[in-house]
């Protein structure tokens, strides 16, 4: 008979260390993206159409 005690503690485990890989991908995705010098994005009014 499986022990499923053992077998749940290892699925934890795996689960939180794919958790913890998807958090530092995510961090270093972030950290590249702020460390670029592109210039600040501005929204502009939409143009209106002249009313007749």
């Amino acid at each position: 008979m499986p022990d499923y005690k053992s077998l749940y503690f290892q699925l934890f485990r795996r689960t939180e260390q794919a958790r913890r890989l998807l958090e530092a991908a995510q961090q270093e995705a972030e950290a590249a993206f702020l460390a670029q010098n592109d210039p600040p994005l501005y929204l502009s009014e939409p143009e209106q159409e002249p009313k007749p």
